[in-house]
């Protein structure tokens, strides 16, 4: 039987190591922001939008849908979708790349993740633009901005929360043996 001064010092331990995984990830977070986002010219900024938007609309024209693309404004018949550095899945990728990095584990384990991770977020990224524009094109634009700030984005956090707890199971736990 433990006593209860055994089970504050291990409370404690973990409470120390939680926060010191919180801190190390909001600290990469905000290095990624700065260093990705903040520092670059904006040219660097464009990149992503340019291929997510020119990427989302041949994906619309092989769905069959009736688009025009002008930079990164995508008009359809019912909606023009203008993709942002914020549609890119960049943001989310912060996040999961912050939880990779901190969560203590080899760094092959980490660049793993990271290969991973980062083709998944944005995929997953095109289709929540995909399922947008269907809902930009046949529901209410009260729906629309319902799914477009909300929905998906509780939906995004969750899978980027899957998919760390999943690198962390299937890869990280699972080499330990």
């Amino acid at each position: 039987m433990a006593s209860k001064k055994g089970r504050k010092s291990g409370g404690a331990k973990t409470r120390v190591l939680v926060l010191r995984f919180l801190i190390s990830m909001i600290l990469f977070i905000v290095a990624e922001y700065l260093l990705l986002y903040v520092l670059p010219p904006e040219s660097f900024r464009t990149a992503p939008i340019n291929f997510t938007a020119g990427l989302f609309f041949r994906i619309l024209e092989l769905l069959g849908f009736s688009a025009s693309l002008s930079g990164a404004v995508i008009q359809l018949r019912h909606i023009s979708l203008e993709i942002v550095y914020e549609c890119t899945g960049v943001f989310a990728f912060f996040i999961l790349s912050g939880a990779i990095l901190a969560y203590p584990s080899r760094g092959w384990h980490k660049l793993l993740g990271h290969i991973v991770g980062l083709p998944a977020v944005f995929i997953l990224n095109i289709i929540r633009l995909v399922v947008l524009a269907v809902i930009g094109e046949y529901f209410s634009l009260s729906v629309f901005n319902f799914v477009h700030e909300y929905l998906w984005q509780i939906t995004f956090i969750e899978v980027v929360l899957l998919f760390w707890v999943l690198w962390i199971d299937r890869v990280v736990e699972h080499a330990k043996g």
